[in-house]
């Protein structure tokens, strides 16, 4: 029989067969976590997640019964570039088909309120595009025929930005803007921001950053060391589209989608993303604004006068923000100060959506006008008195109440179209109820002293 020696041999034996699988454990995990980590720093890997996590922000802003729907169209901007540049013109082109004749278009469709793109465009020539500055007018083109908004990730070319700079605080854009003008691709963009269409085309700049969470301490997982650096950049559009759904949501309307309330979510604010934490202070001191870059005013206004839309920050809080909404269309000066001022609000994105859910709806009801027998008149008084329930003339009233009577007020005029008989034209005049846009202050001191250098007054 064996004694008491060979019984605590035995266990021995099995404590340091039990450390040395331990030990083999953790080097499988770490072999298995370097294999992560080279998968994920991937450029494409880490594209391709960006654009899943750019999905969830959205599909997490729906519900169960939500009036809002998000589809998804897989295909590459040099596939979307070629169906543009293929067709005859923009309406023969396959995403017209799909955005347009499909839904709008069609007795029945759902028409699309908003297209995010999470494509890069500029006028610089890429492999996507053999003629981006083209390329670009057909999209914005689509955009408007549909009333449908697009918007995408901003270019650093069109901010005057080579590929391989990057926009810093010091960086000062207005000189580099001004290094466009001996650019003549520019001068070509410089003309497609006259066009109307590109009304419905907005670009934005910087993007967001997000973490990158990753738990593989369950059961049937594996531990993970979670290496530094763990982030991944965002298209800024997605952050713009959770902005607008938030608003949507709320109210059913896009007009306040701009600014910020002291300690108060809605406007422009980007809500439910992680802060982005400086690894030099404990967890949660220094948080940040999840921004690849943080604006300066200087900064913000050349980018509003180039046609792009600035994501910027708040002081001392950690939601990024969108001030001011300009699309790619630059607005023409006119002689009286009204009709410039009205040719800005009509180039704001804000504004655009307003107008672009007005035009879903009447496109709709002009529909079932089909084979009556009503006349211009009547069509008119029966658009106009629609149109009259959405407006509120107090210009004091609370933002909940302007929410539920969107305009300010509002006209229609429905007119045969010669030469076709049975056919009319409308025209329909919007007046939203207008937000502070920006503020301009002057001052003047003046100060003065006596003989002595004492001083008298200020």
């Amino acid at each position: 029989m064996a004694g008491p020696g060979a019984a605590e041999g035995g266990a021995a034996r099995r404590r340091a067969t039990c450390a040395r699988i331990d030990r083999l454990i953790s080097l499988i995990d770490r072999a298995i976590s370097r294999q992560v980590e080279v998968v994920r720093r991937d450029p494409a890997f880490a594209g391709l997640e960006a654009r899943w996590r750019g999905l969830e922000i959205l599909v997490a802003r729906t519900g169960p019964g939500d009036t809002v729907l998000v589809r998804v169209l897989n295909a590459s901007w040099p596939v979307v570039a070629r169906d543009l540049e293929r067709a005859a013109d923009f309406d023969q082109s396959h995403l017209h088909k799909l955005v347009y004749d499909r839904e709008f278009g069609m007795p029945g469709g759902l028409p699309f309120g908003l297209l995010v793109c999470d494509y890069t465009l500029s006028h610089h020539a890429d492999a996507g595009s053999a003629d981006p500055v083209e390329t670009v007018r057909r999209l914005s083109s689509v955009a408007a025929a549909a009333f449908c908004p697009a918007i995408a990730r901003a270019g650093p070319e069109t901010m005057g930005l080579g590929a391989a700079d990057a926009l810093e605080m010091t960086t000062d854009l207005p000189e580099a803007a001004a290094i466009l003008r001996e650019d003549p691709a520019y001068a070509r963009w410089q003309s497609l921001r006259q066009a109307s269409d590109t009304r419905f085309l907005g670009l934005v700049a910087p993007d967001l950053v997000l973490d990158r969470p990753i738990d593989f301490t369950t059961p049937r997982g594996f531990v993970a060391d979670r290496a530094p650096g763990g982030h991944i950049v965002l298209n800024g559009a997605f952050g713009l589209a959770a902005t607008i759904l938030d608003a949507y949501r709320d109210s059913g309307w896009f007009a306040a989608i701009r600014g910020a309330w002291q300690d108060m979510e809605g406007g422009g604010r980007v809500s439910g993303l992680t802060p982005a934490d400086m690894g030099t202070d404990l967890h949660g001191l220094s948080a940040q604004p999840p921004v690849t870059r943080r604006l300066t005013d200087a900064q913000e206004d050349a980018m509003v006068r180039l046609g792009v839309v600035p994501l910027s920050t708040l002081y001392l809080d950690t939601d990024p923000v969108f001030n001011t909404l300009p699309s790619v269309h630059a607005p023409q000066a006119y002689d009286t100060a009204i009709a410039t001022q009205n040719a800005r609000l009509a180039a704001m994105l804000q504004y655009v959506l307003c107008t672009s859910r007005f035009a879903h709806y009447l496109k709709v009801m002009m529909r079932d006008e089909i084979g009556t027998l009503a006349d211009p008149a009547v069509l008119e008084r029966r658009l106009d008195d629609w149109l009259r329930d959405y407006c509120l003339g107090n210009d004091d009233a609370d933002d909940e109440l302007k929410a539920q009577y969107p305009l300010r007020d509002a006209g229609v005029g429905v007119r045969p179209l010669p030469g076709r008989p049975g056919c009319f034209g409308c025209t329909i005049r919007l007046q939203p109820h207008f937000q502070l846009d920006d503020v301009s202050t002057s001052f003047q001191l003046v100060a003065e002293t006596d003989d002595t250098g004492r001083r008298l007054s200020a």
